[in-house]
């Protein structure tokens, strides 16, 4: 399942599978709206077009309605759309190709564990094994607050602060300093652990991030909001790098763990509960935001937003993320796996390892022995 069994050098593997994964995301978005540009397309919802999608109304696709420009027409958007989803599957395509043919997969030199296709005991121990059902809870908060962000973060921009020409920069701006965060979370863990870097990143970063963003306000800040916000933004996205790095590396000790005292090697079913749960997560949050808004009557077709509406968007975009933070905090504060027990489960199973290894060498030598006799 690993590409080593070296925690250091499994954690090395995760800093740069996220900061890759945000990377992807960050290109992602320069392509779309760099296709967006070279055929003239502004794509975006123009509440202001009395009904209309970027000014086509009433049957009139020329971009113009009663003598003002909207924006581009409906087949103008259609081939941006297109030729962006295409060239998105075409670099799908490509990587998954480079994924099954380019990457050799590791064997492992002792004999696999075979268990049946529904391996009812092994889940059954696994509810039963503490640092999984901690570490499944802080990753579900983790990411509640991290999705929450994501989802309602240009909203909040355009309505609650008036800065929706912003949104684009911002949002390249906090991915960028998520990743360059990224490898410098992964040194500071090496020399602090990772519970520390846990609570530094949140205590000092995402929550003082959060807390600005529930505090400022347009009339409060004046002329200063813009740059107020880019300062709030970068260092947001610092604490983002170290709650995005964590749970990765932290998901490997707890399958370490599992191994050492069950003898059986069950990543795979690891990381299936967890995206199963998280999903589930993504989909009650969805719910519920979703009734927040209409019991404030948001209407997208609306230019602008009232009040309720607007601190709506404050109170889930800021005020969801700190709540869900803290609480991870108190399950990090109940996670069982120190630094001192992770070092002693990889000397355990290291030496586990290099017992079987040899025992398979010694085996190996006896058949051979036996075929020259």
């Amino acid at each position: 399942m690993y590409a080593t069994q070296q925690p250091r050098e499994r954690d090395t593997l995760n800093t740069y599978a996220n900061a890759f994964s945000n990377g992807a995301v960050l290109l992602s978005t320069l392509i779309q709206q760099g296709i967006f540009a070279l055929l003239h397309a502004d794509i975006g919802y123009d509440p202001s077009g009395n009904g209309t999608h970027n000014g086509t109304h009433n049957g009139t696709h020329n971009g113009t309605h009663n003598g003002t420009d909207h924006g581009p027409s409906l087949d103008t958007e259609k081939t941006a759309y297109m030729t962006a989803g295409a060239v998105g599957s075409g670099i799908f395509v490509l990587c998954g190709l480079a994924t099954v043919f380019g990457v050799p997969e590791r064997k492992d030199i002792t004999r696999p564990h075979r268990s049946s296709c529904f391996p009812f005991g092994a889940i059954k121990k696994l509810f039963c094994h503490r640092p999984f059902l901690m570490m499944s809870v802080i990753y579900v908060l983790l990411m509640l607050g991290i999705s929450a962000k994501q989802t309602y973060c240009t909203l909040l921009l355009q309505y609650t602060f008036d800065l929706s020409d912003q949104v684009f920069y911002i949002i390249i701006v906090y991915t960028v300093a998520s990743i360059v965060s990224t490898f410098v979370w992964n040194v500071v863990m090496r020399r602090t652990g990772r519970k520390k870097v846990m609570c530094l990143g949140i205590l000092v970063f995402l929550l003082p991030h959060n807390a600005a963003l529930l505090l400022a306000t347009k009339d409060m800040l004046g002329s200063a909001l813009l740059p107020f916000m880019y300062a709030v933004t970068v260092w947001g996205g610092i604490g983002d790098g170290a709650i995005n790095l964590l749970p990765s590396v932290m998901m490997t000790d707890v399958i370490d763990d599992f191994e050492l005292k069950t003898d059986r090697k069950m990543a795979s079913i690891f990381y299936s509960m967890w995206d199963t749960v998280n999903d589930i997560n993504g989909v009650i949050s969805a719910i519920v935001f979703n009734w927040i808004l209409q019991s404030v009557n948001y209407n997208a077709d609306d230019d602008v937003q009232p009040n309720s509406v607007k601190q709506a968007f404050r109170y889930i975009t800021a005020g969801t993320p700190p709540a869900a933070y803290v609480i991870a905090l108190l399950f990090v504060w109940l996670y069982p796996i120190t630094e001192e027990s992770r070092m002693k489960t990889k000397m355990a199973l290291d030496a586990r390892r290099a017992a079987a290894e040899e025992e398979e060498r010694a085996l190996l030598n006896a058949v051979d022995d036996v075929s020259v006799q």
